[in-house]
């Protein structure tokens, strides 16, 4: 599987835990849904602008 650009998914892992796994860098990050709602309009909007860009 391969990723081009600034893509992305959002899933929930088995914990119950919210994640955007960024294919661009190979990178999973996870979060406590508590910090996902306070922080996740800002990653999406984020994520939004670099797909924009490319």
């Amino acid at each position: 599987m391969t990723c081009a650009g600034y893509s992305y998914d959002l899933y929930v892992n088995q914990s119950k835990k919210f994640c955007v796994r960024i294919c661009f860098a190979w990178l999973s990050h996870c979060l406590e849904l508590r910090d996902w709602l306070r922080r996740g309009q800002t990653i999406r909007m984020n994520a939004g602008d670099h797909k924009a860009a490319s």
